[in-house]
């Protein structure tokens, strides 16, 4: 059958997580499954971006906090040892120390792909 129900609200925040010691930690780093960004990021890149993703390096990303209505700009990484994806360089100064974000508080983000930037927001404090 045919479904009649009217959906309202699409919640925009495709990747959620419940933040770690080791995303609070001094590595200064927001680590991301594999899957979250496989999913919801690399589809809406081009291939030379995604290999910039995948460099050493990593690729320059603008971050929108959406609660501040401030813009942030971090690097998306892939790390070699584990396989995931990192948000690096200011997240700890501009998020977890501007933001006094603690372990167990929920962040959610998602990429713009109109914009080509990440949109973030603290869902839930622990």
């Amino acid at each position: 059958g045919v479904s009649t129900t009217l959906k309202l609200f699409d919640d925009p925040w495709k990747i959620k997580k419940a933040l770690t010691e080791s995303d609070l930690g001094n590595l200064s780093r927001l680590l991301l499954k594999t899957t979250w960004v496989r999913h919801h990021v690399l589809p809406f890149l081009d291939t030379d971006i995604i290999r910039e993703v995948e460099s050493d390096q990593g690729k320059r990303v603008n971050v929108w906090d959406q609660d501040s209505q401030s813009a942030h700009e971090l690097v998306l990484k892939k790390w070699k040892t584990c396989k995931s994806y990192v948000l690096i360089n200011k997240w700890h100064k501009d998020f977890v120390n501007r933001r006094k974000l603690k372990k167990g508080d929920v962040i959610g983000l998602y990429w713009d792909p109109f914009n080509s930037i990440f949109h973030f927001s603290v869902l839930k404090r622990a």
